[in-house]
């Protein structure tokens, strides 16, 4: 017997000798991408099966689950729908890896399986790349590409150089997808040369980033002053003539 009616089991020799064929596969939900390093909650709901039977469920897969609640609602006909909740913070190793969930009735299972969609955030650019010249302003740009989910990411910037003004923006294209961009004024001096400019993308709590290192001149670089040192003594040698 199950849960105390009889029901009758396959005989299909394709078909586990404990298996139901009237027992309603659980749901996984929500079914879509994933974002590598932001925990997410997925739910396994067991439907309603025959003879008001309370479903076990249990979780398969090589995701780390962080976290799971098990629940029961009870709806006005009196029939119980077994829920479970667990919580997941996916990585790229785990792309197109299954989980499933499964429903115990009594000693008697089904399950329903997913494939998870892992997608990585990507990471910003800085543009342009290349020297810069002490005491001259210039504008550098981090560029957050769109996200998957169409995310919007908050743009922040690292590094020792002073940054006069900062604009955040964004730009969206005939597909929806949403581009942030951050705009940096900035003056740097020679004491920032060789030193690090990060930028980060934090979108819900996840971030991504990307840097480069500060290449800073003098405004008259000292190969320039050498090459004009002849050039200098002999016209000051003819002033002090």
């Amino acid at each position: 017997s199950l849960c105390d009616q009889h029901v009758s089991l396959t005989s299909a020799p394709s078909v586990s000798p404990n298996s139901v064929t009237d027992l309603p596969e659980p749901t996984i939900s929500p079914v879509g991408e994933l974002i590598a390093g932001k925990p997410i909650t997925l739910t396994c709901t067991a439907h309603p099966a025959p003879q008001r039977c309370k479903g076990n469920i249990t979780w398969g897969g090589r995701i780390n689950i962080e976290n799971i609640s098990n629940y029961e609602r009870e709806d006005q006909a009196g029939k119980v729908t077994s829920i479970s909740d667990i919580t997941v913070t996916p990585s790229q190793r785990e792309h197109n890896s299954p989980l499933t969930c499964t429903v115990t009735y009594s000693g008697v299972s089904t399950n329903s399986s997913i494939t998870l969609d892992v997608q990585y955030l990507p990471e910003p650019t800085i543009s342009p790349v290349g020297e810069l010249i002490a005491g001259k302003p210039t504008t550098l740009t981090c560029t957050a590409h769109p996200a998957p989910q169409g995310c919007k990411g908050n743009i922040t910037w690292g590094g020792r150089i002073n940054i006069q003004n900062i604009y955040n923006y964004e730009r969206k294209d005939q597909a929806g997808k949403v581009t942030s961009i951050s705009d940096i004024t900035v003056t740097p001096s020679q004491r920032e040369h060789n030193s690090p400019l990060t930028c980060t993308v934090t979108y819900s709590g996840v971030s991504t980033n990307s840097s480069i290192t500060l290449g800073v001149q003098c405004k008259f670089p000292l190969f320039l002053f050498l090459t004009h040192i002849p050039y200098l003594l002999t016209h000051i040698g003819f002033i002090l003539e």
